[in-house]
């Protein structure tokens, strides 16, 4: 195996680690949380520790816990995994860009867990903090792997390489028609929770197909 070759398999495995572990986490978390629904509901809603009704909708997550260890543990999977990388992206530029936007998608992360959508945390006025990790998190997680595919990982993901942009840009049109959605009041297309999860999901199928190419790429000796 060529030395540049090892780092790019960790980085695989970890990508594929940090994908299974949130879908883990958030089943879970959605199946302690009675009348869920996948729809409607917010993934945000599964983190809230204590009963509430925010904004019309009832929270009552029982197993918040596993929610937010699900999105702390990712980032930091999804970091560690481009760390683990960083020997093989090469220098410039790109591979620094590649890192920062692993470290917002992480710090977005972590303020979703750290500071719930709950009702008492509205109360206080710290919604925005929530809803300005949310979208770091979201669009940050997108462009890593948009950017990454096209620059310093394209060799590692091969002919597939062209397909994480067109998620990328599903999962960020999605975050941009909630986001009208919000501020309008109107019902664009898809209910809610169909559309964050359509924003969000794109980054998860990106971790796991990112890693499952790394994974399965051969030694080009």
């Amino acid at each position: 195996m060529r030395t540049d070759e090892a780092p790019l398999r960790v980085a695989g495995l970890l990508f594929v680690a940090a994908g299974l572990w949130y879908l883990f986490t958030e089943s879970v978390a959605a199946a302690g949380f009675p009348g869920y629904d996948y729809a409607t509901n917010y993934i945000s809603d599964l983190g809230v520790p204590e009963p509430g009704v925010v904004d019309g909708r009832r929270l009552d997550s029982h197993l918040s816990a596993a929610m937010n260890a699900g999105f702390l543990v990712k980032g930091l999977l999804i970091f560690l995994g481009i760390a683990a990388a960083y020997p093989a992206l090469g220098r410039g530029w790109q591979r620094v860009l590649v890192v920062l936007l692993a470290i917002g998608h992480w710090f977005g992360l972590s303020l979703v867990a750290l500071v719930p959508a709950s009702e008492r945390n509205a109360e206080l006025g710290l919604t925005g903090l929530h809803v300005l990790g949310a979208g770091l998190a979201i669009v940050a997680g997108n462009l890593l792997f948009a950017f990454a595919a096209l620059t310093v990982l394209r060799a590692g993901l091969g002919r597939l390489a062209p397909l994480f942009p067109v998620l990328a840009a599903v999962g960020l049109v999605c975050l941009l028609l909630l986001t009208i959605g919000n501020e309008t009041g109107a019902d664009l297309l898809l209910p809610d929770g169909v559309l964050e999860r359509g924003a969000v999901y794109t980054i998860t199928a990106s971790e796991l197909l990112a890693g499952a190419l790394l994974l399965a790429r051969r030694d080009e000796r």
